[in-house]
This record gives C-alpha cells, sequence and structure tokens, in this order.
C-alpha cells in the first residue's frame, strides 16, 4: 500500500513498543490481501477497530477497494518519504 517505508516504520514501532502491553499487534490475511495492524489500546478500542478496519477488510474483495476504503478517513495520510 504505502513501500518499503511503511515496512521500515512498522519495524521501527514494533521495537520501540515491543515492552507495552498497551500495544495490539496482529496480521490480517485473505487469499488476496496481507496485512499489518497495531494500534494502542488506550487510544482506540478494539471494538472500534474491529468496526472500521477488521470487517472491512474481510469484505473487500480487493486491495485497491480496501486502500481507497482506508484512504476515505479524514485523518489518513501517506507517510512521506
Amino acid at each position: 500500500m504505502f513501500g518499503k517505508n511503511v515496512l521500515d516504520t512498522q519495524k521501527w514501532l514494533e521495537q520501540k513498543l515491543e515492552r507495552s502491553s498497551d500495544v495490539e499487534n496482529s496480521s490480517l490475511r485473505t487469499a488476496s490481501i496481507d496485512a499489518k495492524i497495531m494500534y494502542i489500546k488506550s487510544v482506540c478500542t478494539g471494538e472500534t477497530i474491529n468496526q472500521y478496519i477488521i470487517k472491512p477488510f474481510f469484505n473487500t474483495g480487493k486491495l485497491d477497494d480496501y486502500e481507497q476504503y482506508l484512504r476515505s478517513f479524514p485523518s489518513c495520510k501517506e507517510p512521506k518519504g
């Protein structure tokens, strides 16, 4: 979705936050899409993540459709670099 920069950012976040019990980190997979999800539990509830991220992920048929859905959120910005 966002390229190599996201992988670098993901690794950095995992290293910095690995000891925090407030960080949730998991994978989502379908036959055609593989994604990682990371969120801070004290900022966003699992219920919210399920409603706006996980359910749409499994209801989307194509990666392009899911990316378009995620970009529809007002606060969604692609990383620079």
